[in-house]
């Protein structure tokens, strides 16, 4: 079965165990609510359909410190994710107070502008909202976290093309 696409839209939802992370890895506390990309389209016969695809979550990525051996990244992307959390608790515009990195995990890859020799030590933030993606890049970027600022990349792939 052959599906044509014609749109693709987000909602959150309570997690379906089995098809979401139920659990927040950074915290172990229980996740309230993660998004859920939609994807209405019609199948060759005709037919009209609805996939709701679960378990993807938006993310984006962090250069690592270069003066961080790669067996501490793990503890400082902890650290990084509740210094994001504590801002954006701050900022008091959640509904969803505390609920906002599910996961931060260490990773090796070549950026993609400019030239680059070897591979890169980066941070993939996973976030349970897309809108949150943009919200956490200006704070990373604006220098206001662990008194440093920090190059974001992919922070504007919108969440739907992930």
């Amino acid at each position: 079965m052959r599906l044509r696409l014609v749109f693709i839209d987000s909602a959150s939802a309570e997690p379906v165990p089995g098809l979401d992370p139920v659990v927040n890895c950074c915290t172990g506390a229980p996740i309230r609510r993660v998004p859920i990309l939609r994807v209405f389209g019609s199948t060759q016969a005709g037919q009209k359909c609805l996939l709701h695809v679960h378990g993807i979550l938006p993310y984006f990525y962090v250069r690592a410190p270069a003066d961080m051996a790669a067996e501490e990244l793990t503890m400082f992307g902890y650290e990084l994710a509740a210094a994001l959390s504590r801002a954006l608790d701050v900022s008091g515009k959640s509904s969803e107070a505390g609920q906002y990195v599910h996961d931060v995990v260490a990773v090796r890859g070549m950026p993609f502008y400019g030239y680059h020799a070897q591979e890169t030590a980066l941070l993939r933030v996973q976030v349970y909202q897309p809108w949150l993606v943009s919200r956490m890049s200006d704070v990373l970027r604006s220098g206001a976290l662990l008194n440093r600022r920090f190059e974001v990349l992919e922070s504007h792939v919108p969440y739907k093309l992930q």
